[in-house]
């Protein structure tokens, strides 16, 4: 054992590769079938990890504040709310971000 406890996934890995990869509007008919309880733990799972911090996003804006605070902690919770609500952009890097592409004129 290497002595590092790694947080495991709150719903089976199958499930999470399906809200990895399907469009918003079945995700969230897939979050909102999940326990409150589940939804806060997988809000604050995804969120320890960079790619995946879309879907923690997604799924904390289906959670109660209490419940992303007691699941994730009171900081990382009450952040995990607020951001989720405020509509912010993915960290720097993530995965899902969609390129800003600009095409350049010619004077002339």
């Amino acid at each position: 054992m290497s002595g590092i406890h790694e947080a495991t996934c709150p719903i089976p890995l199958e499930k999470l590769g399906f809200l990895l990869r399907c469009a918003q509007p079945l995700a969230l008919e897939t979050i909102d079938g999940l326990p409150s309880r589940v939804r806060a733990e997988l809000a604050a799972f995804c969120a320890r990890r960079a790619h995946m911090r879309d879907l923690a996003m997604l799924v904390a804006s289906r959670c109660d504040r209490i419940s992303l605070e007691r699941l994730a902690g009171a900081a990382a919770g009450a952040m995990l709310f607020t951001q989720s609500r405020e509509g912010q952009p993915p960290a720097p890097g993530a995965v899902n971000r969609k390129p800003v592409i600009s095409l350049a004129r010619r004077a002339g």
